[in-house]
């Protein structure tokens, strides 16, 4: 059987002697932490959660604590676990105890004293007499609510040291890390660590594998806008080490007729554009490293009136660098990408 342990202790000031006696152990909450009301921390190190209610009992506008066991911190806080119950969370090795629980003798001769708000109230060491001091709590320092477009961030709290969450939504993505959620910790500047999330988008996710032989995947067309044999336009991120290749095609499982559109093709050295699949090229732009192995590259392509364009660069008609008019129009319903062989790549459609 365990036995409580009652604390006994003499209140001894200018007032005659009292015995105050309670039981600790039942109003503090093991592992436990109020969060989103931080009033401040205490300066000093304490040894016990009753010298963190002494310190809440001083300080005009404290309602709970949070004692660290480890670090010998006491955390102050502006509201108490009846009126933010949500915000009482598991965290280990704190307390967490309501000043409503503890018994006002302990503040001695300031048990009905009041000091103005950043001030404390403390007993003169000769006199035993109240007096307001300059609150004995400093604010940590605080990490702004820096707001990230698009992007939901929660965190437990914002002082330095805490780690916040901050994610993309569906379909959207930081296209130079190609992540959708990233964590952040607080530093003593005010600043979170670096990367901010990008949550750029929405975008379309397809990825082609590396494979032996020369394969094609359908763009599902449900998820871009229609594509017709009139005018389309396909807005586009893609990482790859070399050929980003696009097929346009009349018929959704023949490549007879199609108009094959090259990206970084020749080892990234040369794009091209031409009238059937593996032909001598018949327009072509010579430049190194378009593609990246770690980095998504923004294009587009365009086909409008039978003249295919392709451009750098996520707005349409901007940094053209191929253009061709096939001698026979065809009537283009279906694209299909490709890396080509031995070459994994991940594509990120634009939503139109």
């Amino acid at each position: 059987m365990i036995v409580p342990v009652i604390l006994c202790f003499t209140v001894s000031f200018i007032c005659p002697v009292q015995l105050v006696c309670f039981n600790e152990a039942s109003i503090t909450e093991d592992d436990r932490y109020l969060e989103n009301s931080l009033f401040g921390i205490i300066k000093e190190k304490v040894s016990a959660a009753r010298e963190c209610a002494v310190a809440c009992y001083a300080h005009l506008g404290c309602s709970s604590f949070g004692f660290e066991p480890t670090l010998r911190t006491c955390h102050l806080h502006k509201k108490d676990s009846s009126t933010a119950p949500a915000d009482l969370v598991t965290k280990a090795p704190w307390q967490h105890s309501d000043i409503s629980q503890w018994p006002k003798e302990l503040s001695g001769p300031c048990e009905d004293h009041t000091c103005l708000s950043g001030t404390r109230c403390n007993v003169h060491r000769v006199t035993k007499a109240p007096l307001c001091l300059e609150a004995d709590v400093y604010q940590p320092d605080v990490c702004s609510d820096e707001l990230i477009p698009k992007a939901t961030c929660s965190s437990e709290s914002k002082v330095a040291g805490s780690v916040r969450s901050c994610t993309c939504p569906t379909n959207y993505r930081d296209v130079p890390l190609d992540v959708v959620r990233i964590n952040q910790t607080c530093m003593v500047n005010g600043s979170w660590t670096q990367p901010l999330i990008n949550c750029t988008g929405p975008y379309v996710r397809l990825t082609t594998p590396s494979t032996s032989i020369y394969t094609f995947q359908l763009i599902p067309t449900s998820s871009l806008q229609t594509i017709t044999g009139g005018t389309s336009t396909v807005v586009f991120l893609v990482k790859t080490c070399h050929d980003a290749i696009f097929v346009l095609h009349t018929y959704p499982n023949s490549y007879t007729p199609v108009i094959e559109v090259a990206i970084g093709g020749d080892n990234n050295m040369r794009s091209f554009v031409h009238g059937c699949i593996g032909c001598a090229f018949t327009e072509y732009h010579d430049e190194s490293s378009i593609l990246s192995c770690n980095e998504y590259r923004p294009f587009w392509l365009s086909w409008r009136d039978g003249v295919i364009s392709v451009g750098k660069g996520l707005v349409a008609g901007g940094q053209r660098f191929l253009q061709w008019t096939p001698t026979t129009n065809i009537v283009i319903n279906y694209v299909s990408i490709s890396t080509y062989v031995n070459n994994p790549g991940t594509w990120l459609f634009l939503e139109q």
